[in-house]
């Protein structure tokens, strides 16, 4: 059976075109995604001058786009942007809109919204940042990690909370210009520093004006940031990372032989495909599912556990099959594939999420199976098992013998 995902030729010819647009106006960043973040606001101006930020584009040519996106960590950036024009434009008062849209739209100004790595819901419990009415102002108190264009925010996309112990909580979205008395940016210390910055208000004075809806639209504008990312993709026609790997493999002769035909490094390669096909193999049934109109419960969970975990195996192979060179950069001419290895290594590691998104989604296939385990519980277990894991391959422990 073919499992392959077909694309028609129309997708492929609109490929082309996003990816000219892309080379040319992000020269680089193939190799280099981080540098990418820089330019996203003349890009997300450009996309929108040609409709593609439009939620009624052809829904094939949106697949190719957000999976072009994607290729280069721009997916999220990228869909948030397009939310928050579409809610300005929809919820925001005619003053916001003639301020925010005429500046955003061709680039200018630069919004960060809570990024995927914080909790990112609506609920209560979990939002960080509470809100108090004082007088015609609100005072904003807490903090959250926030993504986004460019190397510093010129609005924050901010959701609080207000009455949390209540039994009727709102939650409200702000548009805030971030340079308000009383707002502070810091790099959370974290091993994956990536491009999440920790912003905290210290009772923050919000001028009503910057109330994007009414105070408790929050429960209908929060999730949409997050709902855009959800969205099942098929993947690419070509698993770049693979080819790279499979090329070196077959081109790196060691002691008269190519490292392909070593059976050892035959092993690892043949894992390495394995694990690339189930990948593709479960987007392509989360966009099967999503186009034929299935719901889906654990999938999206069952699919993004197994490509982290993907991606952190392919790493590893390519160390172990490119050695000390897997981890030259695209500035050292030594570097296998141009550097490819090295981003591998980097992406593997910046996509590796908090526990708790882990543990979420660990809890979510548990839930849908019928385990009924808690986001804590299956976490820990997860855990036991990974360490059981480890003392089956470990040396056996020596004892002398008792008499």
């Amino acid at each position: 059976m073919d499992f392959r995902y077909h694309y028609s030729d129309d997708q492929e010819r609109f490929r082309l075109e996003v990816r000219s647009l892309l080379d040319l106006h992000l020269p680089g960043a193939s190799t280099a995604p981080s540098d990418a973040q820089e330019s996203t606001g003349p890009l997300i101006s450009l996309l929108g001058q040609r409709g593609w930020l439009d939620s009624s584009q052809d829904p094939d040519r949106r697949v190719v786009l957000l999976q072009e996106l994607e290729r280069l960590g721009l997916r999220e950036t990228v869909q948030q942007a397009a939310v928050v024009l579409n809610a300005v434009d929809e919820h925001g008062s005619p003053d916001q809109r003639r301020t925010f849209l005429s500046a955003a739209t061709p680039g200018e100004l630069a919004c960060w919204m809570p990024s995927q790595s914080s909790d990112g819901s609506v609920d209560p419990a979990g939002t960080p940042v509470e809100v108090l009415r004082d007088g015609d102002d609100y005072i904003l108190a807490g903090s959250d990690l926030f993504s986004g264009p460019g190397p510093s925010p010129d609005f924050l996309w901010v959701q609080a909370v207000s009455g949390a112990n209540g039994p009727a909580p709102d939650v409200s979205v702000f548009l805030i210009p971030a340079g308000l008395d009383g707002v502070s940016v810091s790099m959370p210390r974290r091993l994956n520093t990536g491009s999440d910055w920790l912003i905290t208000f210290h009772n923050v004075r919000v001028p009503p004006n910057c109330l994007l809806g009414s105070e408790d639209d929050g429960w209908a504008l929060g999730p949409a940031l997050h709902a855009a990312d959800m969205e099942p993709l098929p993947p690419l026609p070509e698993d770049e990372g693979l080819t790279q790997l499979l090329d070196y493999a077959g081109e790196t002769v060691h002691e008269g032989e190519s490292l392909a035909n070593e059976p050892n490094y035959q092993q690892l390669l043949m894992e390495a495909c394995i694990n690339s096909r189930l990948a593709a193999l479960f987007r392509t049934r989360d966009a099967w599912m999503k186009e034929t109109g299935r719901e889906l419960t654990y999938h999206a969970s069952q699919t993004r556990e197994l490509e982290r975990r993907t991606a952190r195996r392919m790493a590893e192979i390519a160390r172990q099959v490119a050695g000390m060179y897997a981890l030259l950069d695209a500035g050292d001419p030594r570097a296998p594939a141009s550097g490819g290895f090295e981003r591998m290594q980097r992406l593997a590691v910046a996509a590796t999420p908090p526990e708790s998104e882990v543990a979420g989604d660990l809890a979510v296939i548990a839930s849908a199976l019928g385990l009924g385990s808690p986001p804590e519980e299956v976490a820990s277990n997860s855990q036991d098992w990974q360490d059981y894991q480890e003392t089956q391959h470990a040396a056996p422990e020596v004892t002398a013998p008792t008499r």
